[in-house]
């Protein structure tokens, strides 16, 4: 990235980059987050067509660190750059659960960022994936998603609604035809393989790619959590984070212990799927599993 010009521009506030797989505590931090003093963030999540911009047309997620020009981080940085002046805030919460998969496109962009790290127990959040792609998006949520994308990009993302509504409506799928993160080979693997693998799949790629990118970093930006820890024990967990952030946890006060979901939704994944899809799921996730037990339950990284 070049040193001059809007692309390496100072920012008026702090980015703060939420990296999660799907189902996995992401939207309840980004909301507690955005309740403390200073802090602002979009109206909606998942603010994918963003991050795409310039590559709307490649058929996954994975943007490499070599794919974020001059031209896209001076796009990327005037939409975190006016949000913040407009609200007045000193941090600025993005959330946007594919960024798992491109990590160091994302931190190129945004070198001065920090970065929270949340995953969840796989088996748990595979079954919570599979029911949003079983599920409908409301018409609202999409319309509010698109007053932040490319202008360029509606009429494509408008088309591909219209034939996967189409596709539900008379019967052809049964579930969506696209939805979360989009990691390469995941319509092959959806024919093939099935929906459940497909999802075990989408937490495998971006906690493996979280870990990834995360073991090779050398600077102390990043805080990783459980959201395990968060529900069983909301606010010394989430105290942690705000000393990370240097932010002040008092100021969500009793919001957040209202808010925060009953740790009774740990082994949701165990009691509502059949032997045999934890057992296809479980051959999936195992190692990632393992894998996921290297990181912080509830700590700086560094």
């Amino acid at each position: 990235m070049g040193s001059q010009g809007t692309a390496a521009s100072p920012l008026h506030a702090r980015p703060v980059i939420i990296i999660g797989a799907p189902r996995s505590g992401t939207n309840l931090l980004r909301d507690l987050l955005g309740e403390l003093r200073g802090f602002a963030t979009w109206d909606c999540d998942e603010l994918n067509p963003m991050w795409r911009y310039r590559n709307s047309r490649a058929d996954h997620d994975e943007l490499t660190e070599e794919q974020a020009t001059d031209d896209i981080a001076r796009y990327v940085r005037r939409r975190f750059d006016r949000l913040g002046r407009r609200e007045g805030a000193h941090t600025v919460v993005e959330k946007t659960c594919a960024n798992s998969l491109r990590l160091p496109y994302v931190h190129r962009l945004l070198p001065e960022a920090r970065f929270v790290i949340i995953t969840r127990n796989g088996l748990d959040a595979t079954a919570s994936i599979i029911d949003r792609w079983q599920g409908s998006t409301p018409l609202g949520y999409l319309a509010r998603k698109a007053r932040h994308a490319p202008p360029s990009v509606l009429p494509m993302y408008a088309a591909n609604f219209v034939s996967a509504r189409f596709r539900r409506v008379t019967g052809i799928h049964e579930h969506a035809n696209t939805w979360g993160p989009r990691y390469r080979g995941i319509d092959d693997e959806l024919r093939h393989h099935g929906l459940d693998y497909v999802a075990a799949r989408q937490w495998t790629a971006c906690v493996d790619g979280a870990i990834k990118w995360w073991e090779s970093q050398a600077t102390p930006h990043v805080f990783s959590l459980t959201y395990e820890a968060l529900t069983s024990s909301p606010t010394a967990t989430f105290g942690h984070l705000c000393d990370f952030l240097d932010a002040r946890p008092s100021q969500a006060g009793a919001w957040l212990i209202e808010t925060v979901p009953n740790s009774r939704s740990v082994g949701k994944g165990y009691r509502s799927l059949s032997p045999s899809r934890r057992a296809t799921i479980l051959d999936v996730i195992e190692s990632t599993m393992a894998r996921r037990e290297t990181l912080p339950a509830a700590a700086s990284i560094s």
